[in-house]
């Protein structure tokens, strides 16, 4: 079996290494963002050989083999008891409806069971087998936390943030975050993505996803949105760099059976810089400091363009889509972490939010850059599609995961195609020439026209839910840190 990992190790890195240029297409043609730590063919491979000599204690006869995998690199262990903050929230048939986006298929059901009006998740496999509990409640049982009708979250849904006062604005003083993607500089080589032909300008998304929410900042506190960026410079958040993780990697891969060499130990620690710790590190500013009621995640796409980055092939496709939360794999599920992640999102409403926002979003989007809906054909996999529009799909990316509220994910463009590839070029060389309206401006107006169409001031005869007081925060605040300082 050792041989047979040391094969698939090397596949993985001839595939890393060759088709580093290639965001979100097909599972053959992916970017190195979308070869999650998270999921990658290794892992799914250790799952379907490595389950013949388990002794497991089936909570029913009818339950198939389980075995929890490691958490996710650089992640703590989860920690069960916040789910009794949301006890009695539910009814089962509510949160039946709530998991069914949770997997890209129904592999939820092996994991989250239904029994005696509980919800038992499943923490350890094996001979320590366990579950959490969270508990359901029936047509008329009232809430543990005095009757509300939303659990626990730091922020605000569709309702409570029109009812706010607009001040005259046209849009609410949302908090919105802006995530740029990726990193910038020097660092968009590490990440690979970056790319020119010879006599042009450097396309490095990093740098231009930088630009847009730069744009899109200065529009939305125009009109009244409250905005913070996550990244201001192209520089990372992290304070961590990959030398700094060579021994959480040599502690994390020989745990599925898989032998480091020299080469593939650096290829681990750059990824784990650029993907896991620096996502991890914005999202301890997302939930513990900003805390706003949306994330943007600001992205841009690429084709595959061949293996020299200093002469890129162009292609003649072009689309756009937007990510949204969900989706998780065979693997992902069976990670304690992930299902905690996954869970939550679906016991907040985020899912539900994320659908109604991106919904208008991606309609924004298609009037603004009249761009083609790219189609996964991981769907059932590693994808799911979301209805309300064709841009719409979901997928498990560690900030989908982590940012703990509703997450909208942008991938329009596609850098390297042939009609975009010069729209590109003239966005750089233009840059500090506001007459000019390019790319990037055209990006921005797909994003605040989103806000408008969706956040402007409603009609007066409209029913909104009251915001949360400052007394209901506080209260469901401090219950939540009672329930995070308990014992794991």
């Amino acid at each position: 079996m050792r041989e047979r990992n040391l094969v698939i190790v090397f596949l993985f890195t001839l595939v890393f290494q060759g088709l580093v240029c290639a965001q979100n297409q097909d599972e053959s043609q992916n970017l190195p963002n979308t070869l999650k730590i998270e999921e990658n063919l290794i892992v799914q491979e250790v799952i379907q050989q490595d389950t013949s000599n388990i002794n497991l204690i089936a909570p029913t006869p009818a339950q198939p083999p389980l075995k929890n995998l490691p958490i996710s690199p650089l992640n703590s262990p989860p920690n069960w008891k916040i789910l009794s903050a949301f006890d009695y929230q539910f009814t089962q048939a509510q949160l039946k409806q709530r998991l069914q986006i949770i997997c890209a298929n129904d592999e939820w059901k092996r994991w989250f069971l239904f029994k005696n009006n509980e919800l038992h998740v499943v923490t350890e496999t094996g001979t320590n087998y366990s579950t959490a509990r969270l508990k359901l409640k029936g047509q008329h049982t009232p809430s543990l936390l005095g009757g509300r009708n939303y659990p626990f979250r730091y922020w605000r849904n569709t309702q409570e943030i029109k009812s706010l006062d607009y001040n005259g604005n046209t849009l609410p003083p949302i908090r919105v975050a802006l995530d740029p993607g990726h990193l910038g500089g020097k660092w968009a080589e590490m990440e690979f993505r970056n790319f020119s032909k010879p006599g042009d300008a450097n396309i490095a998304e990093g740098d231009l996803v930088l630009i847009v929410a730069n744009k899109v900042r200065h529009k939305l506190e125009a009109l009244g949105a409250q905005v913070y960026m996550i990244r201001e410079t192209n520089e990372p958040v992290t304070a961590i760099r990959p030398q700094h993780l060579s021994q959480q990697v040599r502690e994390y891969y020989p745990k599925f059976d898989i032998a480091l060499d020299e080469k593939l130990q650096k290829l681990y620690q750059n990824q784990w810089f650029y993907q896991v710790a620096e996502i991890r590190e914005r999202a301890e500013l997302i939930n513990e400091v900003i805390k706003p009621d949306l994330t943007l995640c600001l992205h841009l796409n690429a084709a595959e363009w061949g293996s020299d980055p200093k002469n890129p092939i162009l292609r003649p496709k072009n689309h756009a889509h937007i990510l949204l939360s969900g989706s998780g794999t065979k693997s992902e599920m069976a990670k304690p972490d992930q299902r905690l992640d996954l869970l939550l999102r679906a016991l907040q409403g985020i899912y539900e939010e994320e659908q109604k926002i991106g919904t208008v979003f991606a309609k924004s989007l298609e009037k603004v850059t009249n761009l083609k809906p790219f189609i996964y054909k991981s769907t059932g996999k590693n994808t799911k599609k979301i209805p309300g529009h064709p841009y719409l799909w979901a997928r498990n990316l560690l900030a989908n995961r982590i940012y703990a509220c509703p997450v909208i994910y942008y991938e329009p463009y596609v850098m390297n195609s042939v009609s975009d590839y010069p729209r590109f070029q003239h966005a750089i060389k233009n840059m500090g020439n506001p007459q000019v309206y390019t790319i990037l401006d055209e990006y921005t107006d797909a994003i605040v026209d989103g806000f408008i169409e969706y956040y402007a001031k409603p009609q007066l005869n409209q029913t909104l839910r009251p915001a949360a007081t400052i007394e209901e925060v506080t209260e469901l605040e401090a219950f939540a840190n009672q329930l995070e300082n308990l014992s794991i």
